[in-house]
């Protein structure tokens, strides 16, 4: 599987030239990166038919299992629920390698070009506005309170799961198409954290936010061998402003991670943002689908509003997400015809893969409708069916797509 997935998910080497010496070693550590990335989607996924599994056969089971309360030794001190602690703590690790992925291409990778950032960028913030506005327009033509008030869940764009996707037909693409498709996914994945943050304003404690800056750049950088247990001691920190001010915590993760300083030779974050990816990989990912995708069909009631949230909020994620990224696409390279990075095919191949996955909108789930609610278990049952509607729609439109080099560019 490691060698299948490798083979088929190789970016172009000359996008990471700046940031090493070797260029051996620079194809060597990004193709462990993104070995590791791509493998998520398979992690996640096994996570996911257990999730699946466990709460069919066994739905009290699960639920009492990762529900119940925990106490560190003290009757009076509890530490939460096994799902706290995955979805709140273990995901930080997640958020974490989202932070230091996006530091790193900001300061020497191929974000550090304005104009080969600018049309994946542009085109991550007419996906999520493209869901957005057609959940909540599908919502008010449908009267349905539930659906408007979970605009935020079709937003985001799984990176794990988009890089798996895309390593089954890699080779049947232009490079510059995978190139955009990191590049979308990572500011996909900034924006919509940055969304989560703010998606519940009323319950957002901000005198406790005045202390962010001083936990997201506690202690300093002056010596490198303290940078990795610095930036450690940083998410911690954040992990506990986040909290005391009601907003995600997990979330810390991804701005500490923003804030490190990657130079054209960062040996040390290097290997951290290598061992951080690992971790989430085998972890926290496949840890966080175990706990958040089981479904209790007892609670879903099969009439028909919840026929119609389904089929609303899953043609809002796939429809929303192909209309918004081929729309921005369409129009800024009418204007700009040299950034078309591929075909309109292919393009739509790509978005299409951008609607699979559900980490980020389980968390927006979980927050507009509570984790046992049937709207809840709803969604799930939504982004679970969307997600393998558009990685079989996406693969295959890119696996034709790339037998026709004549399509004219967008």
């Amino acid at each position: 599987m490691w060698s299948f997935l490798n083979d088929r998910l190789t970016l172009p080497t000359q996008t990471y030239s700046a940031a090493v010496v070797s260029r051996d070693s620079t194809t060597q550590r990004l193709s462990k990166l993104l070995r590791a990335e791509s493998a998520g989607g398979v992690t996640l996924s096994t996570g996911m038919v257990l999730a699946i599994c466990w709460s069919a056969l066994n739905p009290a089971g699960y639920n009492a299992f990762w529900h119940q309360p925990l106490t560190a030794g003290l009757e009076h001190w509890h530490v939460g629920t096994p799902h706290d602690i995955v979805a709140n703590g273990i995901l930080t690790i997640f958020f974490f390698g989202v932070g230091l992925e996006l530091a790193r291409e900001l300061r020497r990778g191929h974000l550090t070009n304005r104009s080969t950032a600018l049309l994946p960028a542009a085109a991550a913030v007419g996906g999520m506005v493209g869901t957005a506005l057609l959940t909540v327009g599908l919502g008010v033509l449908s009267s349905s309170p539930a659906l408007t008030r979970g605009w935020g869940v079709p937003m985001a764009t799984d990176i794990a799961f988009a890089l798996g996707a895309l390593a089954l037909v890699a080779r049947r693409i232009p490079r510059e198409l995978r190139v955009f498709l990191l590049t979308l996914a990572i500011v996909d994945d900034v924006l919509s954290v940055i969304a989560l943050a703010f998606s519940n304003p009323s319950v957002i404690r901000p005198l406790f936010l005045v202390l962010l800056p001083v936990s997201v750049f506690l202690l300093s950088f002056q010596r490198q061998r303290h940078l990795v247990l610095t930036l450690w001691v940083r998410v911690v920190a954040t992990w506990f402003v986040l909290a005391a001010a009601n907003v995600e915590p997990c979330l810390a993760g991804a701005l500490v991670g923003i804030t490190a300083p990657f130079t054209k030779t960062s040996p040390s974050l290097d290997r951290l943002e290598l061992r951080v990816v690992n971790a989430a990989t085998w972890i926290a990912l496949p840890l966080f689908a175990l706990t958040a995708c089981g479904i209790d069909w007892r609670a879903i009631a099969w009439n028909g509003s919840t026929v119609t949230f389904i089929t609303l909020l899953g043609v809002a994620r796939l429809i929303g997400k192909v209309l918004g990224i081929v729309g921005v696409v369409a129009w800024i390279t009418r204007h700009r015809p040299e950034l078309a990075p591929g075909t309109r095919g292919q393009l739509g191949g790509l978005a299409a893969l951008c609607a699979v996955g559900f980490t980020v909108p389980l968390l927006f789930a979980s927050q507009a409708y509570g984790p046992h609610s049937p709207e809840y278990f709803q969604t799930t049952v939504t982004l679970l069916a969307v997600s393998l509607i558009a990685a079989i729609t996406g693969c295959t439109t890119l696996w034709l797509q790339g037998r026709d080099s004549s399509e004219r560019k967008v």
